[in-house]
């Protein structure tokens, strides 16, 4: 079954045919030949439906390997990726050359060369640079006061935002520049490791600093993305900073009204999970935060098939064409996702070559955006109308 949305064909698009492509291959293999597997063996309860049949998988099997490859993968990508330079250096083959100022090259660079190019750049520009530390002194400065791991010290606290805002927001930016819309849908769990694991560390039990997580919010990287790049235009639009930052202040405060009341009904409505609101990232984070505010790992996640995930996600991604993340999202993905985000994906790669990549960047990008748009303005606009004939 496929839920042939131009939504999803339009979010395929975006993220193209590498991404889409190794949704649909693993998602395939999870939900055509394991699941069935699984209820035949008796593994799994026979459902009473497709829903339950999709929440039993994920949460019972295949969460595990699919959190593996999104929280280690990355760590294990660059790690092969240095292997191999260093080899093809021993055996006389050469590194490749990347420009700093193209971003296709950008996206080939492990995440420590885009660090090391991140804080290079800050060093060589005074101003930037007083911002930034203005920006970590005040971040300091409010958590040492607010203490949100209270009883513990509030030096224990500060010690953790500072290593989050420093390595955590920077890992969001390079993954934004690596992977571009693939971000948007990790549910930000490489969190995990720069926040949640320290503050596992310090013996700390309880869900409080999940109030504080940075990402959790509505402001995380995408908006630090979209006020960079109003920043470039303010020239050609005859605008300052002062409008830019204004503009974004009014546009947060009624889309997040907006985005909260359409998630509150379409809760009463459908239900959590459903087929209309599968609610992933609820299903990725619900573990994590469970491992820290409850301490254990044992009965949320399997380290056996979280290791082998991470390991052959991380070496398919290394030497293939396959995307570790796509795989990582077929997996928990609802089956019926995989084939219209496909199509998208390969409608993408044909235009690239029948139109070339710059006409997919501009004109593509824009009509796949307008879709989304138009489709989450009808959703709400149906929603509405559900409500009003009850």
């Amino acid at each position: 079954m496929a839920a042939l949305s131009l939504t999803f064909l339009a979010c395929g698009f975006m993220i193209g045919a590498a991404v889409s492509l190794s949704m649909l291959a693993s998602s395939l293999l999870a939900f055509a030949f394991v699941t069935p597997l699984l209820v035949w063996t008796g593994a799994l309860p026979s459902p009473r439906g497709p829903m339950e049949l999709y929440m039993a998988a994920v949460m019972g099997y295949l969460i595990s390997p699919a959190l593996g490859m999104m929280l280690l993968g990355g760590i294990l990508v660059s790690l092969f990726k240095r292997i191999a330079k260093k080899l093809a250096a021993s055996t006389g083959e050469g590194e490749v050359e990347t420009g700093e100022g193209d971003t296709a090259e950008l996206k080939s660079l492990s995440y420590g060369e885009l660090f090391s190019y991140f804080f290079r750049t800050l060093a060589a520009r005074k101003k930037l640079l007083a911002l930034y530390l203005a920006i970590l002194t005040s971040t300091a400065l409010l958590t040492y006061v607010l203490n949100p791991l209270a009883p513990l010290s509030p030096l224990l606290s500060t010690a953790i935002a500072l290593l989050a805002a420093v390595l955590l927001t920077t890992l969001d930016y390079a993954i934004l520049v690596k992977m571009a819309g693939e971000l948007g849908m990790t549910s930000g769990t490489h969190q995990f490791w720069l926040y949640a694991a320290p503050v596992l560390a310090t013996g700390y039990k309880g869900y409080t600093p999940y109030v504080a997580m940075p990402g959790q919010g509505s402001w995380g990287s995408w908006e630090g993305t979209l006020i960079a790049g109003y920043s470039k235009a303010m020239k050609d639009l005859g605008l300052s900073a002062k409008d830019v930052i204004k503009a974004r202040l009014v546009c947060w405060l009624p889309s997040f009204l907006a985005s909260a009341a359409f998630v509150f009904f379409a809760w009463r409505v459908w239900g959590l999970p459903s087929p209309q609101m599968p609610c992933v990232n609820l299903m990725l984070g619900l573990p994590l935060v469970r491992m820290v505010a409850e301490r254990r790992i044992s009965g949320i996640i399997d380290p056996l098939t979280f290791a082998v995930g991470a390991i052959a996600g991380a070496l398919l991604e290394a030497l293939t064409p396959v995307s570790m993340m796509g795989l990582a999202l077929g997996l928990v993905l609802p089956p019926y996702y995989a084939v219209p985000f496909a199509i998208g994906g390969l409608l993408r790669a044909y235009l690239e070559r029948k139109r070339g990549r710059e006409w997919c960047r501009r004109e593509g990008l824009l009509a796949a955006s307008a879709l989304i748009a138009s489709s989450v303005l009808g959703q709400v606009a149906a929603l509405v109308l559900m409500l009003l004939a009850r």
